[in-house]
């Protein structure tokens, strides 16, 4: 893979869906690659002849709302298939990442198309929690994305505090590292483990300072958007998803969360606590809060877990629980309106051909 190609995250796969499209179509199609999103537009970064063209922008139009489909509306780090500069089709997502709306709609919020690898950021100060840690990372899991856990400024604590929380995120994750802007060589560690060609994106509270890992691992000019100052302490505040490249692999930068809610997906919540879901309690539906036969009271008696990691598992899998009812709920709403819709359609249409 060339380094231009590398910047822009191209695999062979990705190319071989266009030359299927082209062969089927008889259209010569391009590949793009979605860098920004905005409400009328996207901008993308061409792949033509093993190359990279410089970024283009396409409106939000008839042309690609009808390429999304149902899987509207446009992500940073989708691929999608060009005719002349006009856009034929999306390439199938390979992952998509989402987060649950923060009101009451039950919408799930796009964040990032095509990802491999989630960036879970966490900062030891001002406070290290590692439930925010175990939210984020069962986002990633939903999408069956790898959450690679980052927990950074380690110059601000001593080994104590480090020590204290690295054995309970080593239990429950292969990636985790432990990095500091004032020692560059833990952050040149985290790059050297990361894949050739990778795609990743970065998951992190609102307001916790992950532009200095960014920069330190792929350089301030390497930015596809724009990064904008918003006081003069030198803070940068990321106010729309954006990519950052380097020859080995991007990052696709989102703007912090405020409120990390629990997916809709208990699957994902389960993976984020082996030590709880691996256990077989005697019976399968168990809640963990007084049932007899439950080897997860059994653990936490026998002090081999922790009651509050138990605490934290049983609330995030009975919020999944919640936002799957929502969804399902909403959904059902969308499916009774459309077939009322249809119902009054076919009514004035009889009532046209009564009335001939």
């Amino acid at each position: 893979m060339s380094e231009n190609l590398a910047r822009v995250g191209w695999s062979p796969a990705w190319q071989a869906h266009v030359a299927v499209e082209s062969a089927l179509t008889g259209v010569q199609l391009t590949l793009a690659r979605v860098v920004n999103v905005h409400k009328s537009h996207v901008d993308v970064v061409g792949v033509s002849d093993g190359d990279v063209r410089a970024n283009q922008r396409l409106a939000i139009d008839g042309a690609l709302i009808s390429a999304y489909g149902e899987e509207y509306p446009p992500a940073v780090g989708d691929w999608l298939m060009l005719d002349d500069e006009r856009v034929h089709a999306l390439v199938p997502r390979r992952t998509l990442i989402t987060r649950p709306s923060a009101g009451r709609d039950s919408r799930d919020q796009v964040i990032a198309a095509n990802v491999d690898i989630a960036l879970v950021i966490e900062p030891f100060v001002p406070t290290f929690s590692l439930g925010r840690v175990e939210r984020l990372a069962a986002l990633a899991e939903s999408a069956g994305v790898e959450p690679w856990i980052v927990c950074t400024k380690t110059d601000l604590v001593d080994d104590e505090e480090i020590s204290r929380f690295r054995g309970p995120l080593e239990a429950k994750f292969p990636h985790v590292r432990f990095v500091s802007a004032l020692d560059e060589e833990t952050v040149a560690d985290l790059a050297a483990e990361i894949p050739q060609g990778a795609t990743m994106c970065v998951l992190v509270r609102s307001g916790a300072g992950k532009t200095t890992l960014i920069n330190l691992l792929t350089g301030a000019s390497s930015a596809v958007g724009a990064v904008r100052e918003v006081d003069a302490k030198g803070r940068h505040t990321t106010t729309h998803r954006q990519v950052f490249a380097t020859d080995q692999f991007i990052i696709i930068d989102n703007p912090g969360v405020r409120a990390v809610g629990a997916v809709g997906d208990v699957g994902a919540v389960e993976s984020v606590f082996p030590g709880i879901s691996q256990l077989r309690c005697r019976f399968a539906n168990c809640t963990h809060t007084g049932e007899p036969g439950c080897a997860v009271r059994q653990a936490m008696e026998d002090g081999t877990l922790d009651p509050n990691e138990v605490e934290r598992f049983i609330r995030m899998k009975a919020e999944a629980v919640r936002n799957i009812a929502r969804k399902n709920a909403r959904v059902a709403r969308q499916e009774d309106r459309q077939k009322t819709r249809e119902n009054q359609s076919g009514r004035r249409a009889m009532m046209r051909n009564k009335g001939r």
